[in-house]
């Protein structure tokens, strides 16, 4: 597998996917964890916490799980990813563990996600018109990677193909998806 990975996965890929996750401190929670700490530099309230909880609790009926005010794991909440895992494996076998997962919350940060981690800057993406006019921003705003819109009647022939291929290269850009 770990070769697999990084014949597909940039070098800046491979960074952040073997970059440490922060172990969180013990943090104060009243009643519960009064030796833990209150940590000023995070963005996430949890001395309000338990308040908002009961209120957005008593808002959405009980639908809200006991962490959802909390930062996630970087790669989805591990419950959606089980599932996930689950439902892929009944459909399209075999087994998928819900580790090699990560589950975002749109087509654009998915998008951003895999050029961030599949390209390095100056590679480039070939993308046939008419497109979606948020691909450029999604795919090379973080990756650094290079945007090259495929023009013509059949942008996807062989010859626009090569020709942008080449054009790309000769800019000292690598088309890589």
């Amino acid at each position: 597998m770990e070769f697999e990975r990084q014949s597909v996965v940039s070098a800046r890929g491979m960074h952040t996917i073997e970059y440490p996750k922060p172990e969180f401190l013990s943090v104060y929670e009243e009643g519960v964890r009064k030796e833990g700490v209150i940590n000023l530099a995070m963005a996430e309230n949890r001395v309000s916490a338990r308040m908002v909880r009961d209120k957005l609790h008593q808002t959405a009926d009980g639908l809200l799980a006991g962490d959802t005010l909390s930062y996630a794991d970087y790669s989805g909440a591990e419950p959606l990813r089980k599932a996930f895992a689950a439902l892929m494996t009944e459909y399209m076998g075999p087994n998928v563990d819900p580790s090699d997962l990560t589950i975002l919350n749109g087509a654009g940060s998915v998008l951003a996600q895999l050029a961030f981690a599949l390209t390095d800057p100056t590679d480039a993406f070939l993308v046939p018109a008419p497109l979606y006019y948020g691909f450029e921003r999604d795919l090379c705003a973080f990756s650094g990677a290079v945007f090259v819109t495929l023009t013509g009647r059949d942008p996807l022939s062989l010859p626009v193909l090569k020709k942008a291929f080449k054009d790309s290269k000769a800019k000292g850009n690598t088309p890589k998806v």
